[in-house]
């Protein structure tokens, strides 16, 4: 059996950013992108993402005198982050056999990139000059995801992505290291994380329909 394919991917971007720090203890961090594809339908070809990060450095302050505690840093962000269609998602597909041509999946050119927006919130401190401890949350909405959903039959197709869905990931993570050996020639440090996610389907417009992992994944 001989086949062949071709395709074509368009991608334009341009990003811009910077970090300004204010007193040794005051750190902001920003940056901006602008993102065109071909994979997005006709009118959606452009997308734009950002991210803004904050982190204030406490134990530099002028009125900071807790003597156990070494170093405490607060920090903050946000930012936005997007995903593309498959090269297909587009278009119509056809399969071709010994009986004749049957429909496949219906094409979609009004497909959105599908965008997460993350809020990350966290310290870290040191205790006593020796142990490190790490606080992080997260949360994060990803809309407008892209989905591989059932169709009504008189559409003549068995399915197509569709933008059907948002979804939620609430992240909690925890670390702290340990210094084992803190000699003049030798260092050798310990490190343990752990870490909570959960996922929550906030939002699905189109009716309820099963999704697995492929045969890789279970």
């Amino acid at each position: 059996m001989n086949g062949s394919s071709s395709l074509i991917i368009k991608n334009l971007g341009y990003s811009a950013a910077g970090t300004m720090e204010f007193k040794d203890r005051y750190v902001l961090d920003a940056s901006i992108r602008r993102d065109g594809s071909s994979l997005f339908g006709p009118g959606h070809r452009w997308a734009t993402f950002n991210r803004i990060a904050g982190v204030w450095i406490v134990n530099r302050e002028p009125f900071w005198k807790v003597g156990f505690m070494d170093e405490l840093r607060l920090r903050a962000s946000r930012g936005t982050a997007g995903a593309t269609p498959r090269f297909d998602a587009q278009y119509e597909t056809f399969s071709v056999g010994t009986t004749g041509i049957s429909t496949g999946r219906a094409g979609n050119e009004g497909l959105a990139p599908e965008t997460t927006t993350e809020y990350e919130f966290g310290t870290d401190f040191t205790l006593f000059r020796k142990l490190g401890f790490e606080v992080t949350y997260a949360v994060g909405d990803t809309k407008d995801q892209i989905l591989l959903v059932n169709v009504p039959a008189n559409v003549g197709y068995s399915s197509q992505w569709q933008n059907a869905g948002t979804m939620r990931n609430n992240t909690i993570e925890l670390g702290i290291t340990v210094p084992v050996v803190n000699s003049k020639n030798f260092y050798w440090q310990t490190r343990a994380t752990w870490d909570r996610t959960r996922t929550y389907i906030v939002e699905l417009s189109v009716p309820v329909f099963l999704y697995d992992g492929g045969a890789f994944q279970g």
